[in-house]
């Protein structure tokens, strides 16, 4: 490029060359060396580089007989100033020839290509990085929102931006990562992800108001504060076998980074794959019990939501309270409520037949684990009247009660939905329907748990044949039921 020699004595920060059309810049078969400077202001006396603003940005002719006016589209080639000292020489120029720049008074946005430099002032939606030979000051330029404009950002939050720079179908393919107020371009975003965005950033709670959704085909898109509570997959660090982070948006429109992922299960924002209860481990303490549990419903909803496990749900009486979990089907979760609050855990479900436990999850319902499978049952299987058979309350074995299982029974009515252990002494001759041994399809208990002599009751190891059938008073029963 042949530049007359008083361009180094030049005083402004930028020099711009454009054209309106390749004719007007020489840029002919003989490109763009055909430029002539234009005369302008001499250099400071100690070399800085006097800002330019406002409109004493101009592009001049080949010649330089006039001033023509830059815009949109525009094409040519941009200096940047390079600031010298007295001891050193006065400033100097040099060509940008790679990047984004922005001069944001007169509101264009330039990208420079193989030393070619184009104006437009309505770029495509986003972010972009500025070019760091250009400038060292700004840390993204924007143009973003519903009536978007060119903004100069000299401080760019932590987190992710979505990249104007390929920018289509209303997807972004890029995203700009920033870190400690230094952004770089991040190419092929991880699929079926969530980044945290940068774009509104709660300095004061230190959490982010919007998030970043990259689908299964790595296009991204913004997430205006969203409102599905619980944990989405973080894609910072993601690979195809490892998620490394998530993002925590269990409170409303207050999503933060969780670097160390604990023991357990968190509520994740896609549909559940297993109904029933999951030890939440966002509330996991430092002795390994949780005072949190997610919920799984396969209802037409297919949802999961936080599981209250607190005093509003859970009675003020230290105890053991029981819900069916989501994991193990073998298994059930065992919440203990104390002075220091609730204390979770996964443990055995009891597979033993005439066993159960009060569902503290579903009002009503007993869960069962015969042969290794719990279920919770509705209404813990008691029948309501129908077809000429007499409406049947029921009765289990209370698991909770562990070693005193046999002296405690659970009591299920047909006429409500409520479901009571009482301590007994067991009176020979009495029994209960037991309601692990109800079969759907014949409509009938197959077994009792009896009441022995000495005090406690146990289910039938074997239901007698009729020739030597027993009798006994249902205790589960009114009176006049019995």
């Amino acid at each position: 490029m042949l530049i007359s020699k008083r361009i180094k004595w030049l005083s402004l920060q930028y020099l711009v060359l454009l054209s309106l059309s390749k004719s007007v810049l020489g840029q002919g078969e003989g490109g763009g060396d055909a430029i002539n400077a234009a005369t302008t202001n001499e250099a400071n006396p100690d070399g800085s580089c006097e800002p330019i603003t406002g409109y004493a940005l101009k592009q001049f002719k080949v010649d330089s007989s006039s001033e023509v006016t830059i815009s949109n589209n525009s094409v040519g080639v941009l200096y940047n100033c390079v600031a010298g000292t007295v001891a050193t020489g006065p400033s100097t120029y040099i060509q940008i020839k790679e990047g984004y720049f922005m001069i944001s008074e007169k509101q264009f946005l330039f990208l420079c290509t193989a030393g070619t430099c184009k104006a437009s002032s309505t770029p495509k939606k986003g972010y972009y990085l500025p070019s760091t030979t250009a400038d060292t000051t700004n840390k993204l330029y924007s143009y973003v929102g519903d009536s978007p404009s060119l903004k100069a950002l000299t401080n760019a939050n932590d987190g992710y931006y979505l990249s104007g720079e390929d920018f289509e179908n209303n997807k972004y393919n890029d995203l700009i990562k920033c870190s400690s107020n230094t952004c770089s371009k991040l190419e092929g975003p991880s699929k079926s992800s969530y980044y945290v965005s940068g774009e509104d950033f709660d300095t004061t709670g230190s959490y982010y108001k919007k998030l970043i959704n990259c689908n299964e085909s790595g296009k991204c898109t913004i997430v205006v504060e969203p409102t599905v509570l619980g944990f989405y997959t973080n894609g910072d660090g993601k690979t195809d076998t490892e998620v490394k982070k998530l993002i925590d948006c269990s409170t409303a429109n207050q999503c933060k980074e969780v670097y160390e992922q604990k023991n357990g299960y968190y509520l994740h924002v896609q549909k559940p794959t297993g109904e029933g209860h999951y030890l939440d481990a966002s509330g996991i303490d430092a002795g390994g019990k949780y005072s949190k549990l997610i919920l799984c419903e396969h209802d037409d909803s297919k949802k999961c939501e936080f599981a209250a496990v607190a005093a509003e749900r859970m009675t003020e009486e230290e105890g053991n309270y029981y819900f069916l979990g989501g994991k193990d089907t073998s298994k059930v979760i065992k919440c203990t409520y104390g002075d220091d609050g609730n204390k979770c855990e996964e443990v055995d479900g009891e597979k033993k037949a005439g066993y159960g436990y009060i569902d503290f999850g579903t009002s009503g319902n007993i869960i069962a684990c015969t042969e290794g499978t719990c279920k919770s049952l509705n209404k813990g299987n008691a029948q309501v009247a129908a077809d000429s058979i007499l409406a049947q309350n029921i009765g289990f074995l209370d698991a909770n009660e562990g070693e005193d299982a046999s002296k405690n029974i659970i009591i299920c009515f047909n006429s409500d939905d409520v479901c009571t252990s009482t301590l007994i002494d067991g009176v020979q001759r009495h029994a209960f329907l037991d309601g692990t041994s109800y079969d759907s399809n014949s409509k009938i208990f197959k077994n009792v748990i009896k009441c022995m002599e000495s005090g406690g009751c146990t289910p039938l190891e074997s239901v007698p044949l009729y020739s030597t059938a027993e009798v006994y008073i249902d205790a589960g029963s009114s009176e006049s039921e019995n």
